[in-house]
């Protein structure tokens, strides 16, 4: 058994693979310095024209209910919707004033993060009066996107304060645990080269060997053929996750050394969307109670979990295709053709309300944990999982058909 998955380590490092995979170490810090540290950088600007249009925004509700007011002044000082009108004037007159100053912190954010931190605080902190009355304000941006967001950035800035600190006012920091989870969570360029990586060092393992004819020489082991299926399928895919892991690694202690461990930062996950087997309706409504705040390593671990199911999948299929086709261009032309539309279905935007239905998403954590998808974790894993066994089954019936 020893001697198999020793030649198994062989095969796996020749030259085509240990090329693909320094080449996939290259692509991935090529992309972490010019795609995610230039986010960064330009978040400022892209931070102050964001602002300026909210600031639009505000000056336009806050004159629409200034002008009301003195209109009802001057034609009717007694009726009953003043009080509510002064109400909801004094709320953007100082949501108008905050951003104001908040674009002129931002402005040289480097020297004024902690007041940046502050002016948001004021900011959430002002619109819960109007949330406690339930006061209905869809379409206005007052929450700045909905009360679910505003609600999340309220629970995190709460568990921030329990540690006597403030959340970091540049989301886009690829410190080491945040540029990890980038990396795996279906969203970024790197889910695509790591996607492509398994493709490209896996196609030929097998239609290699039948276009060789080496397969007779490998079935006449002295080994059953299900024993050299297995420790090929198995160990093949170990060492090609080492390759991904290597790769993570690489970026991991990159982020670390340019902007620190990433530790102390928080992110919100859905309670209902992580723990139920079954789907839901993506109304933001259903989740907003059950929001909750999870450390940064807890987050990594929920995405690397999904990630290794999904890639399994993905190597369960073009294993599978690599052993029935017996053909390398067909073993290889067809996943090929399954990432281009993997690229389809993971960057373009969902409207539907059946995402949930699409395997292909399952890659989108962040989606998958705040319900966006439609699918609680627990079946998309089962889906993920049965999916990548039933490809394993085909593939084992196939072998024993052929041993008959």
């Amino acid at each position: 058994m020893k001697a198999l998955v020793y030649n198994e380590i062989k095969l796996f490092f020749s030259k085509k693979n240990v090329f693909l995979m320094l080449l996939a170490i290259l692509s991935v810090l090529l992309i972490f310095q010019f795609y995610y540290v230039k986010l960064y950088k330009e978040y400022p600007s892209v931070k102050m024209e964001e602002l300026q249009s909210e600031i639009n925004n505000a000056t336009v509700w806050y004159e629409r209910y200034s002008n009301q007011l003195e209109t009802l002044y001057n034609e009717s000082p007694e009726h009953e919707s003043i009080s509510s009108l002064e109400f909801m004037a004094d709320v953007w007159s100082v949501n108008l004033n905050n951003l104001n100053f908040l674009k002129i912190l931002w402005e040289n954010s480097h020297k004024n993060e902690l007041k940046i931190q502050e002016v948001n605080q004021k900011l959430d902190n002002n619109l819960v009066r109007v949330f406690e009355q339930k006061i209905d304000v869809r379409g206005s941006n007052l929450y700045r996107t909905n009360e679910r967001d505003w609600n999340k950035r309220m629970l995190l800035m709460k568990e921030y304060g329990k540690d006597e600190q403030l959340p970091e006012i540049n989301p886009n920091r690829p410190d080491g645990f945040y540029i990890i989870n980038q990396a795996i969570n279906g969203e970024s360029p790197f889910s695509l080269v790591f996607i492509f990586l398994f493709i490209l060092l896996n196609y030929d393992i097998w239609s290699l060997d039948f276009e060789n004819e080496t397969i007779r020489l490998i079935f006449t082991l002295p080994f059953s053929k299900k024993r050299i299926y297995l420790t090929r399928f198995f160990s093949r895919f170990i060492l090609s996750l080492c390759a991904v892991v290597l790769c993570l690694i690489v970026l991991f202690f990159l982020g670390n050394i340019q902007f620190g461990l990433g530790l102390d930062r928080y992110g919100i996950i859905n309670e209902k969307a992580v723990q139920t087997f079954g789907f839901f309706e993506t109304s933001g409504d259903m989740f907003f109670s059950s929001d909750k705040v999870v450390s940064m390593l807890g987050i990594t671990m929920y995405t690397f979990t999904v990630f290794v199911a999904y890639i399994f999948l993905i190597y369960s299929l073009v294993q599978l295709v690599s052993y029935i086709s017996k053909n390398q261009m067909i073993s290889f032309l067809l996943p090929l053709t399954g990432l281009i539309t993997l690229m389809t279905y993971l960057l373009l935007p969902r409207d539907t309300h059946n995402v949930g239905y699409n395997v292909f998403l399952y890659l989108q954590t962040q989606k998958l944990f705040d319900g966006s998808l439609g699918i609680g974790l627990l079946l998309a894993l089962f889906i993920l999982i049965l999916s990548s066994l039933l490809m394993f089954a085909i593939s084992m019936f196939t072998l024993m058909k052929r041993e008959q």
